[in-house]
């Protein structure tokens, strides 16, 4: 065997190992959303894994999906000391189905966009929905009806969701869509919402330039 040769076996040997890093990496994430979700549906949760190993993608983006309408359920129907939990569920849930969405074929990133949108509303659910999109972040699900939701609302959970998925992520078209909302908002705690997320939005592009950040802190989720 050549030195080509071994070149070759070495390099292939090296991006099997990366390959399977980056898999054990992504499989460790998915199991802390699931944990996320265990607290407050477990045996929604343990249902999720049941069979993972031997589903197809298609298989699998329907259970993800499937997992996420019955914490949005959970949501819904959860008394207050339970809602906590239920909400911390369903941004798990929707973390899963996102990171499947980043990694799917065309089909599974199909039917994951349509029930993205889908589901965006106005209302309590969507707030841990929009919160997943922060740690599985794509710009593909930014979409029409995700802005709509942003400009139309005059929830302060749901305007900080947005802040606090977007703000550390973003660039200058979701600076814009922020400081058009701006102008808009009515509400003098929605308005200190977004400027404190537009002030870090700008900080993060200039933090290696300056001593300090802003004197508040970055924009937190909303429970």
């Amino acid at each position: 065997m050549n030195w080509k040769s071994l070149l070759i076996i070495g390099f292939l040997g090296g991006i099997l190992s990366l390959v399977a890093e980056i898999n054990s990496e992504r499989s460790k994430t998915v199991e802390e959303y699931i944990s996320m979700v265990h607290r407050s549906l477990p045996s929604e949760a343990s249902s999720f894994t049941n069979n993972l190993k031997s589903a197809n993608m298609e298989e699998y983006t329907e259970k993800t999906l499937s997992l996420s309408r019955a914490t949005e359920k959970a949501v819904r129907t959860a008394a207050a000391p339970r809602l906590k939990a239920a909400l911390e569920g369903h941004q798990g849930s929707w973390a899963i189905v996102l990171n499947t969405f980043r990694q799917g074929d065309a089909k599974a990133k199909a039917a994951i966009l349509k029930e993205w949108n889908e589901s965006l509303s106005d209302s309590l659910p969507s707030v841990p929905q929009i919160c997943a999109l922060r740690a599985e972040w794509s710009r593909e699900l930014l979409s029409e009806r995700f802005w709509r939701v942003f400009k139309e609302t005059q929830d302060h959970a749901i305007i900080q969701a947005v802040c606090f998925a977007v703000y550390e992520n973003g660039g200058g078209e979701e600076q814009s869509h922020l400081e058009a909302r701006l102008g808009t908002i009515e509400s003098p705690t929605g308005k200190e919402i977004v400027q404190n997320a537009l002030n870090w939005m700008k900080f993060l592009k200039i933090k290696d330039t300056v001593p300090a950040g802003p004197a508040s802190a970055p924009p937190l989720r909303p429970y």
